[in-house]
């Protein structure tokens, strides 16, 4: 651990000469210095002389203290440049940026070496990377500010390069080889190619687990190829996220903001099935079950819905095209109204052989209980608690998938993951 920071903009001149007038008091019996020399060189025992430490040994304690492994380490440090960055590899890269602020980044990319912009450019996803270089194309800072923002970040290496959080020092390539877009592991590829509706919640957190196990093999980036497998939209909203480089709290911020929407969506939807099912069975005029189901959902209420005169056998084929759960809710609305005008003019048991063609658990279990002529009383108590079940169980599902994707983006692994999403289970 340091016991001391670097200067701002620090010189190599400078180091030399304290680490000079370092050895020089170590050769004069200055008792501080060889308590911090004895400290740290492992070599001496607690009754060894001194007096034959040499100015390369001083260097070396030096550089301990300013939490350097070596003087080397040390030195590079010191004598960075920001052109060296393109010499950065990918993961690293991608580890400064993390610690960059985005700003910051448009302005220093400003006045640099070409290899320096692409090395930073091909860590992004595309969407980030175009932004980037639109943002630079549209700012204009004074010289003095880019040099100001640059020597900011050359700092931020520098804090990377003592915790050892990097590789140090840097290479002289000045072209690191790119990385290849790698498959997705079975495991992976099997749970992402669900919608998150259809998982469990141990699920869920086999893929988190999966997730952060090929971000931290292969880099943020290899997540990049699971949001273009993944089927399911909040998913793959939630990759595209951490893979751009959001930082965690925000990047749950934009999640559970799109779980609010998620989440009255459902409700809405499972309303109009609730109502229609409900209104149906009642015996309602199908333009009454139109107007009940469009008040859910609809502020403009000029929409007519009127029944299509649809028979059982054209809305089994219109569910086999277009499945139940795919259907937005004028669609849904539409169907419960068809439904309706059949019950009325055939009888409600001539609705059983739609449910074989609906994929849509609740309205699927409505149409049964419709078919069945169960009592009003039974058909809410049912689907009300179906629709809490769904909530509950939709709401349980997003949230800790948020919790794990946030924990990868701040760096946990394993164990660590699930702890946080147990934290949102409870």
């Amino acid at each position: 651990m340091s016991s001391r920071d670097l200067p701002h903009q620090p010189s190599l001149r400078h180091l030399k000469q304290e680490a000079k007038q370092f050895h020089k008091a170590l050769q004069d019996g200055d008792p501080s210095t060889i308590d911090q020399i004895r400290e740290g060189l492992p070599r001496l025992k607690p009754d060894s002389a001194v007096d034959d430490v040499t100015l390369m040994e001083a260097q070396h304690v030096l550089a301990r203290e300013y939490g350097f492994r070596e003087w080397p380490a040390l030195a590079a440090a010191v004598e960075l440049e920001f052109a060296q960055l393109a010499a950065l590899s990918s993961a690293d890269t991608q580890r400064l940026l993390r610690e960059t602020d985005q700003k910051d980044l448009v302005t220093a990319l400003k006045l640099t070496t070409d290899d320096v912009k692409r090395r930073m450019l091909t860590v992004m996803s595309a969407r980030v990377s175009r932004f980037i270089t639109e943002e630079m194309a549209f700012v204009d800072p004074p010289e003095a500010e880019i040099l100001a923002v640059q020597e900011r970040i050359l700092t931020q290496v520098r804090l990377l390069a003592r915790d050892e959080a990097i590789t140090w020092p840097l290479s002289s390539d000045t072209t690191p080889p790119e990385d290849e877009e790698l498959d997705l592991e079975p495991a992976l590829a099997r749970v992402i190619s669900r919608s998150l509706s259809l998982l469990s919640l141990s699920e869920v957190h086999e893929l988190i687990h999966e997730l952060s196990a090929r971000a931290r093999a292969n880099g943020i980036m290899s997540l990049e190829v699971a949001a273009k497998a993944a089927t399911d939209p909040f998913i793959q909203e939630g990759l595209r996220l951490l893979v751009d480089g959001t930082e965690p709290a925000l990047l749950a911020d934009f999640l559970k903001t799109r779980i609010r929407a998620i989440l009255q969506h459902l409700e809405n939807r499972q309303l109009v099935i609730l109502e229609g099912v409900v209104a149906i069975c009642a015996g309602d005029n199908p333009q009454i079950v139109a107007h009940k189901l469009s008040a859910v959902y609809q502020v403009d209420f000029s929409r007519v819905t009127e029944p299509s005169g649809a028979s059982i056998e054209d809305l089994q084929a219109h569910l086999r095209v277009a499945p139940a759960s795919t259907l937005n809710l004028d669609m849904l609305t539409n169907l419960l109204v068809d439904l309706s005008d059949l019950a009325r003019r055939a009888g409600l048991p001539t609705l059983a052989p739609l449910a074989q063609d609906i994929d849509d658990a609740m309205l699927c279990e409505g149409v049964k209980y419709l078919a069945t002529e169960r009592s009003m009383q039974e058909i809410v108590e049912t689907l009300e608690a179906h629709k809490e079940s769904a909530m509950s169980q939709t709401q349980a599902r997003l949230q800790v998938f948020t919790a794990g994707l946030t924990a990868i983006q701040e760096g946990k692994k394993g164990a660590e993951l699930d702890v946080a999403m147990g934290q949102v289970e409870q």
